[in-house]
């Protein structure tokens, strides 16, 4: 089974025309949709499309899991363009989901809270951030380690999930349930 995991960008990618197929139902010259999609949400509209067209043509299928997170399914103050990127991937890992899964391609995503990475980790020290504010945002009370991202992805991206498809998994210590 083929995994794939990227962060949903291609900085500095030409726009190539390609065949159509199932994620772009668009008439006409098959270019990805410029005025619905920036430079981040059509790299990872190509990457999927890619990836998708690769692990079919395998005939074994595979699992992608998307990077999306908690500001893809909720407004977040002050971070509309992040916002909205977060929502397309959300968006394009259901939709692939949906038309993929039945032919042995899972598309899934996580859907992180705030990680504690080396960049906020110095935005903190510097006083950018304020990181009692942000513990504050998760029921949990303290940000997540990338390794527990890892884990979560490592677990989509194994046969015990099996049965997931087109989901959005939230590692976000309880922000989503509040």
């Amino acid at each position: 089974m083929a995994a794939r995991v990227r962060p949903p960008g291609l900085r500095g990618q030409q726009r190539r025309p390609r065949p159509r197929d199932r994620l772009d139902r668009r008439r006409g010259s098959g270019e990805v949709p410029g005025d619905a999609l920036d430079e981040r949400d059509g790299g990872l509209f190509l990457c999927l499309q890619r990836e998708i067209r690769e692990m079919l043509a395998s005939g074994r299928g595979g699992a992608i899991v998307n990077l999306a997170s908690i500001a893809g399914l909720n407004g977040i103050p002050h971070s509309g363009p992040y916002a909205a990127t977060k929502h397309a991937v959300v968006g394009l890992t259901k939709t692939a989901g949906l038309e993929y899964s039945s032919r042995g391609v899972r598309v899934n995503a996580v859907a992180p809270g705030a990680i504690k990475t080396d960049i906020i980790a110095r935005a903190i020290s510097l006083g950018q951030y304020d990181e009692e504010t942000i513990v504050d945002m998760h029921p949990i009370a303290r940000m997540r380690q990338p390794r527990e991202i890892a884990a979560g992805i490592h677990w989509l991206l194994s046969d015990q999930s099996s049965f997931v498809a087109g989901a959005i998994l939230n590692i976000d210590g309880g922000f989503q349930a509040k």
